[in-house]
C-alpha cells in the first residue's frame, strides 16, 4: 500500500473546520493507504510558545478526535516530539535551504509582511523545512493538503531534488492531493479559528452546539419575520448547504427563507438538528476514548515506536548518503 503522512498540530480540540476540510477525508482514504497521522507537538511552539503548558492536554484531546471520528486504531498515530530523527532529518534538510528561498514561501512570506522579520522566531521560518522532513522521514507517497498547504509540497520537493543530487537518490516526490475542502466560516462570520471561540468542536456537547447555532449570524436585511430573506447572505444557510444531504431540502429552505415562510430561528433549529445528528456517532465514539487514557496513550505508544522504527530507516539511509554514518 501507498504511505500517507498528514496531521494537525494540537493547540486545542479539533472542529467543523477540520471535519470538512480534512478529517472526513481521511477516514475514507484510510482503506486504501498506510496512513501516518502526525500530532505536530513542536510546531506549536512556532507562534503559541506561551501555551507549552497545555500541549500534552491538547494531544490528548487531538488523538480522542482522531479516534471519534472513526479513524481506526490500527492507523499509526505519533507525536512528533517522541520521533526525535524527525528533528536530526530537519537539521540535515536546512543545509539545503537558503534563507531568500524561504522568504518567498507564502506562509512565511505573510506572516513576515504582518509582524516584520525580526518578530518571527526561526522556528516559525524554518517551517516548511521541519514539514519536509515529517514527509520524507516516512517516505510518503501522498499528502494530502488544502490549497493553502501547496507551497510547502512544493519545498519539500525542492528539497527531494538537491538532496538526491548531492547524495544520492534516497528520496521519491511526494504527491498532493487536494480534498474539496470547503472554506467554513466561524459562526461570528469570521475565519474560524480556536482562538477567537467561533468554532463548533466535537467535544462540545449538543445543547452547547443548539446555543452556539441559535446565535449565528443570519441575513441582517431581514428585521422582521414578514420580511423576505437572502439565503445568500445568511451564514446559517451556508451551513445548510454543507450539511443538509437532501439537495430538494435545500431547495425547500431557501424558498422558504425568500418567501419570509420560516423564521430564522426555525432554520437555525433544524440546521442544529442536523449538525447534532451528523456528530452524534463521532461524540459517542470520542467519549468512549476519552474515559480510557490508558488506552489512547497506549495507542500513541505503539504509533511512536512504529514512527520512530520507519524515521531510523530512512535516517540510517540519509547519514550513510552523507558520509556520516561511522561504524567501529
Amino acid at each position: 500500500m501507498k504511505r500517507i503522512l498528514t496531521g494537525d498540530r494540537p493547540t486545542g480540540n479539533l472542529h467543523l473546520g477540520h471535519y470538512l476540510g480534512t478529517l472526513k477525508n481521511r477516514v475514507k482514504l484510510q482503506d486504501f493507504y498506510e496512513c501516518f497521522f502526525i500530532i505536530a507537538d513542536l510546531q506549536v511552539f512556532t507562534d503559541h510558545l506561551q501555551d507549552s503548558e497545555k500541549i500534552a492536554a491538547n494531544v490528548f484531546e487531538v488523538a480522542c478526535d482522531y479516534l471519534g471520528v472513526g479513524l481506526k486504531e490500527s492507523n499509526c498515530f505519533f507525536i512528533q516530539s517522541q520521533v526525535p530523527e524527525l528533528s536530526e532529518l530537519s537539521m540535515y534538510f536546512s543545509f539545503l535551504v537558503n534563507i531568500s528561498e524561504l522568504k518567498r514561501n507564502p506562509t512565511v512570506k505573510s506572516e513576515a509582511e504582518m509582524y516584520g522579520v525580526s518578530n518571527i522566531n526561526l522556528g516559525f521560518f524554518s517551517y516548511p523545512v521541519s514539514q519536509a522532513a515529517d514527509i520524507l522521514a516516512f517516505k510518503a507517497d501522498v499528502v494530502p493538503c488544502g490549497q493553502d498547504q501547496l507551497p510547502h509540497i512544493f519545498q519539500t520537493r525542492e528539497i527531494v531534488r538537491i538532496f538526491n543530487n548531492h547524495f544520492g537518490p534516497i528520496f521519491k516526490d511526494p504527491e498532493e492531493l487536494i480534498g474539496e475542502c470547503p472554506i467554513l466560516k466561524g459562526i461570528d462570520g469570521r475565519k474560524m479559528s480556536k482562538s477567537l471561540g467561533n468554532t463548533i468542536s466535537f467535544a462540545q456537547t449538543e445543547d452547547e452546539t443548539e446555543k452556539k447555532i441559535l446565535n449565528m449570524l443570519t441575513d441582517e436585511g431581514r428585521v422582521r419575520l414578514k420580511d423576505p430573506g437572502n439565503p445568500q447572505k445568511c451564514l446559517a444557510f451556508s451551513y445548510l448547504c454543507f450539511f443538509e444531504k437532501d439537495i430538494d431540502e435545500i431547495h425547500n429552505i431557501e424558498n422558504l427563507c425568500m418567501s419570509a415562510g420560516i423564521s430564522c430561528r426555525d432554520c437555525k433549529k433544524r440546521l442544529s438538528n442536523i449538525i447534532n445528528d451528523e456528530l452524534r456517532e463521532i461524540r459517542e465514539r470520542r467519549d468512549f476514548y476519552h474515559s480510557d487514557q490508558e488506552r489512547v496513550w497506549n495507542i500513541l505508544r505503539k504509533g511512536n515506536e512504529k514512527a520512530r522504527a520507519e524515521a531510523s530507516k530512512t535516517l540510517e539511509e540519509v547519514r550513510e548518503a552523507m558520509g556520516i554514518s561511522y561504524h567501529s
